[in-house]
């Protein structure tokens, strides 16, 4: 188990995937400074640290009770932080990958010309859907979470409610998770020939280990941000 004492080497030997949370929180991977250190160096919630690395490896050890603790702006930060993450390191990396797949293919119809249909398609929906959460949800979520001190938050989130609802993004938010299910449905339509093994199996791995990445921010927006934000939306 991880905890505010355990070196930054030590998480991520523990578990691979938690290299991807410490860099986008700007933690250099491979260094001995505990996680205490590094979070508090950087200012931020080193806790809310130690359980997301704690539950990064899979949604089996995910413990509601424990996030619910958080608010609402340290929940943003860590929801801004993977968007950029994705838009600028992940999805570019598996986009590497498709296009690796498809060098040699140009001008003749495949497998690998579904998959990188889909995948373009699946990119496009998610990074709008991204641009919709920050131009609009977060500066709402703030909105509702100041309104209750604050007269002109309060002013302003009853503004922005008349045009945007927690109802209504919680219907586009699922929406979105069914394009990457034609993502995979495509990679498995894909048999590859000899040449394309090593080159298909990098591009499942990043693709497992995004999907493993999201299905956990996913859990963090759908089962606490938002029931936060209902609460303070109906307080309205």
């Amino acid at each position: 188990m991880i905890t505010k004492k355990t070196s930054i080497k030590e998480s991520i030997e523990l578990n691979q995937l938690n290299e991807s949370v410490l860099l986008r929180y700007g933690i250099p991977a491979r260094k001995e400074l505990s996680i205490g250190r590094s979070a508090s160096n950087l200012v931020i919630s080193t806790d809310f640290l130690v359980d997301i690395l704690n539950c990064h490896g899979g949604a089996s050890v995910f413990e509601l009770e424990k996030f619910q603790r958080y608010s609402i702006p340290v929940l943003l930060e860590y929801l801004q932080k993977s968007h950029n993450f994705y838009r600028e390191k992940k999805l570019l990396e598996i986009e590497q990958s498709v296009f690796n797949l498809m060098i040699g293919r140009i001008g003749s119809f495949s497998a690998v010309n579904l998959i990188a249909l889909f995948y373009t398609d699946y990119k496009k929906e998610l990074i709008n859907h991204f641009n919709l959460e920050e131009n609009v949800l977060f500066p709402y979520a703030l909105a509702l979470n100041k309104s209750a001190k604050d007269p002109k938050a309060r002013e302003q989130a009853i503004e922005l409610s008349q045009q945007y609802s927690i109802a209504k993004f919680t219907v586009e938010h699922t929406e979105s998770h069914k394009e990457l299910d034609r993502v995979r449905e495509s990679l498995r339509l894909f048999n590859p020939s000899k040449s394309d093994e090593s080159a298909l199996r990098v591009l499942l791995d990043q693709f497992k280990s995004f999907e493993t990445d999201f299905y956990l921010h996913s859990l963090i927006e759908d089962e606490v941000l938002v029931p936060k934000l209902l609460k303070l939306e109906q307080s309205l």
